[in-house]
């Protein structure tokens, strides 16, 4: 939606902001990693690639079999139950 004058509604600077802090996070994790990792940043990244799918397949059958908005503590809650150590300090 086009507008006069040099305002920008909240939207674009929202979208602004998440995508300047977003695309600086991609490109300092991507120098840290190949700083790391070397010659061997596309085993890496292969690597990191598959534990991200196999964590969000899990993600995936637990949120269908676990309904809760509470997200990935409600996992553990279910799991282990609420007498977590140091739970009374959260």
């Amino acid at each position: 939606m086009a507008k006069s004058g040099n305002s920008i509604s909240l939207a674009e600077a929202v979208s602004m902001a998440v995508g300047t802090m977003i695309g600086a996070s991609i490109f300092t994790i991507f120098g840290l990693g190949a700083e790391i990792a070397g010659r061997n940043l596309p085993l890496a990244f292969l690597l990191s690639g598959l534990l991200a799918l196999m964590l969000s397949y899990s993600y995936a059958i637990l949120g269908r079999k676990i309904i809760s908005n509470a997200g990935p503590i409600s996992f553990l809650l279910k799991g282990i139950g609420d007498n977590i150590p140091g739970h009374s300090l959260c």
